[in-house]
């Protein structure tokens, strides 16, 4: 003997077909293309349907590349730190020469 399903149970399978359409539709359309964490948002936190969430997704700026400066500092050794220097130059051997030949009296005025 088979059951058929009563009219809740059609109608609690229907919604979440709905549902999970609407999700689809949000997450999937152009407008989120860049704007990802928006959509997912829009799509999981409201019930706007896709269109109005097409709307607000296109209204908005998308991801941006750049980096926060806390990012960017990210496997960075501070300034001062104990990361790796800098390779010397030439005008940095210059200039450390010609101080070691003035503390040593070598290099006069003129």
């Amino acid at each position: 003997m088979t059951t058929t399903p009563t009219t809740k149970e059609t109608a609690f399978q229907q919604g979440a077909a709905d549902e999970r359409a609407r999700i689809g539709a949000i997450l999937t359309c152009e407008a989120a293309e860049g704007r990802e964490a928006q959509a997912r948002s829009l799509a999981l936190e409201t019930d706007l349907s896709p269109e109005a969430a097409a709307k607000v997704l296109e209204a908005s700026p998308k991801a941006s590349a750049v980096l926060s400066i806390e990012e960017r500092a990210q496997g960075e050794a501070e300034i001062g730190g104990d990361g790796p220097m800098a390779p010397e130059t030439a005008a940095d051997r210059a200039w450390g020469k010609a101080a070691k030949a003035v503390r040593a009296g070598d290099l006069q005025p003129d």
